[in-house]
């Protein structure tokens, strides 16, 4: 959210000014010649005062108020800004805006899907390895602002830096939503106006899956356990995880066992008396453990064959990044192949790759990303 200053016009209050522009247009119409001349001299009057004021000094700073309610204080010019090193620093990627992006973090510049796509990201600075904040090169990288998600560690190093800091959430897609416009509004139109057409398609996708899973009766409704970066590391309500396994048509047992928030550890106990029909896991290496331990042989998932593994690309579909709104077609399919069957996911991958980071993503590529596999050397 952005806020503007209002300039009162000097003199007449603006109000009194439109009543009398409107009695004039009421007169009859052989002077509308005067009317309008009179009309646009008026017009150039009261608005003359808004073009001093984007010409003074105070016109190169704006207040942004960001989603903690916190009102902070940047350049309205921004050239320079620093993400979280993770699913935030893809969505400059989407917005257009990598060139502004001054460092990021290890994993997400050795992601080999991320430099196939853009491969300047190999050239950014390492700012973040893991919890851990390169002071040196935060201060060497001259960020105008921080970009950063609630609840991050590097939070506090960053705010030592002098760093303005505006916070996002994103528990949910309503809430990615404002994030990305928020980001939009703090990094320029153009990134902005890629903002409100990422929106806008995410929207499409929700109500798409939405309409056929909407109507599913309780006993078609699928049971899901999604195991993290460990088999018992999971994502419990109030989570983007919760959001895209409900839409799809599924209940997020963790969730409904009374679980909140993400990175959350739970007993294997628990999922057996869960007994999800569906498992996804975040990590081949953790559907491969799962698969590989004996104790979780008895569960319908594991028994069913229907232990899978999320896609991912530029970054995880399923946490937080641009691709969630392909997340939620997959998800579907997933959950209901019988309700999405007419739904090409490979071609859904190669148009959202074509219209958000202006990538010809080839069929095998794609093929490749639904299999969280890495591209071909």
């Amino acid at each position: 959210m952005v806020h503007h200053s209002e300039h009162a016009h000097a003199g007449r209050p603006a109000h009194d000014f439109w009543f009398r522009a409107a009695d004039i247009l009421n007169r009859p119409t052989e002077r509308h010649v005067i009317r309008r001349g009179i009309i646009a001299c008026c017009v150039l009057a009261l608005f003359s005062n808004v073009e001093t004021v984007a010409e003074s000094p105070s016109s190169s700073t704006r207040i942004i108020t960001d989603m903690e309610k916190r009102e902070v204080a940047l350049p309205r010019v921004i050239s320079r800004a620093l993400g979280t090193g993770g699913a935030l620093d893809a969505w400059f990627l989407m917005l257009g805006s990598m060139d502004k992006l001054v460092g990021s973090s290890a994993q997400l510049i050795d992601n080999a899907w991320f430099a196939k796509i853009h491969p300047a990201v190999r050239k950014l600075q390492v700012i973040y390895s893991g919890n851990q904040v390169d002071k040196e090169a935060l201060v060497a990288a001259a960020p105008q602002v921080a970009l950063l998600l609630s609840g991050v560690s590097a939070r506090r190093e960053v705010e030592q830096s002098g760093v303005p800091i505006v916070m996002l959430e994103r528990d949910d897609p309503a809430q990615l939503e404002e994030a990305l416009e928020l980001v939009g509004h703090v990094l320029g139109e153009r990134e902005l106006r890629i903002a409100r057409e990422f929106r806008a398609y995410f929207e499409s996708n929700v109500e798409r899956v939405r309409e056929r899973t909407g109507p599913l009766p309780p006993q078609r409704i699928r049971r899901v356990y999604y195991a993290a970066t460990a088999p018992l590391v999971t994502e419990g309500s109030r989570s983007i995880v919760s959001s895209w396994i409900e839409t799809a048509g599924g209940v997020n047992m963790a969730g409904q066992a009374g679980v909140s928030g993400i990175g959350k550890t739970v007993q294997l106990e628990d999922i057996l008396q869960w007994n999800p029909e569906v498992i996804i896991a975040f990590l081949p290496a953790v559907r491969d453990q799962i698969l590989a331990d004996p104790r979780w042989r008895s569960i319908d998932a594991v028994k069913n064959g229907r232990v899978v593994v999320n896609p991912r690309g530029v970054y995880p579909w399923c946490t937080r990044s641009a691709e969630e709104a392909l997340q939620t077609l997959w998800a579907a399919k997933t959950l209901h192949p019988e309700l999405f069957d007419d739904i090409d996911l490979v071609q859904e991958t190669q148009i959202f790759h074509a219209k958000f980071y202006h990538y010809d993503l080839g069929r095998d590529d794609a093929e490749r990303m639904l299999r969280a596999a890495p591209p071909v050397p």
